[in-house]
């Protein structure tokens, strides 16, 4: 079973080919970091990914991992790696999505997740 690290490194040799982090902001009113996902060279969103500070809740249309869910940021184990910002459950093994972002984009989530 190829392990999520290794996962990673091969994403960041295609990382060309993934979706990436279009637009984020934090919303005060629900308290919810919203960050909107783009197919790679369009515009089009094609996902989002939520983060309060108790849940994940994403739905993704395009990339790799096609899917939606809402789970609990103590059963998620995320990663910042070159350029590249994945969700993994810890629970199932289970890598939830993988998003392009840029060094700056990386570093507020991760500031915000940290909080």
């Amino acid at each position: 079973m190829e392990t999520f690290f290794n996962y990673v490194i091969s994403l960041a040799v295609s990382s060309s080919s993934l979706p990436y982090i279009s637009n984020y902001y934090y919303d005060s009113q629900y308290e919810w970091l919203k960050i909107s996902i783009s197919k790679n060279n369009t515009t089009k969103v094609c996902g989002n990914i939520d983060i309060s500070k108790t849940n994940l809740q994403y739905k993704l249309l395009c990339g790799k991992e096609n899917g939606k869910g809402l789970i609990s940021l103590d059963k998620i184990k995320f990663h910042y790696e070159k350029s590249i910002f994945s969700a993994q459950s810890t629970t199932s093994g289970k890598v939830l999505f993988s998003v392009s972002c840029t060094q700056e984009q990386c570093r507020d989530i991760e500031k915000y997740i940290e909080k």
